[in-house]
């Protein structure tokens, strides 16, 4: 019969509660936020088009940030998991007069 002291009791209990209040977290998997990102980022001031760019543009991923540094990737993607970068979502619009790029 195995016997539990008052020490492993102390110890186990809060730990089990601990991961126990962590199940439906990780079964339930990422949120999906609500609402929606593009329901309330602005619309581009006037004269700005939507840049013709891969990332960011839209929801985007960890992943796909990291490939736009070439050469750097894995180096990259180190960084942004190291930070806890999952995903995230932007706009880059350019002013076609000017040149200038606005990124939100």
């Amino acid at each position: 019969m195995l016997r539990i002291s008052g020490v492993q009791r102390g110890i186990c209990s809060p730990a089990a509660m601990a991961i126990t209040g962590l199940l439906p977290l990780i079964l339930v998997g990422a949120p999906t936020p609500s609402p929606g990102p593009e329901t309330f980022l602005l619309p581009a001031p006037e004269g700005y088009t939507v840049a013709n760019v891969p990332t960011p543009h839209g929801h985007f991923t960890a992943n796909a940030l990291a490939a736009n540094f070439g050469t750097k990737t894995s180096e990259a993607m180190n960084r942004l998991a190291e930070d806890g970068f999952v995903d995230g979502y932007g706009y880059v619009w350019l002013d076609n007069a000017t040149h200038r790029e606005l990124i939100e």
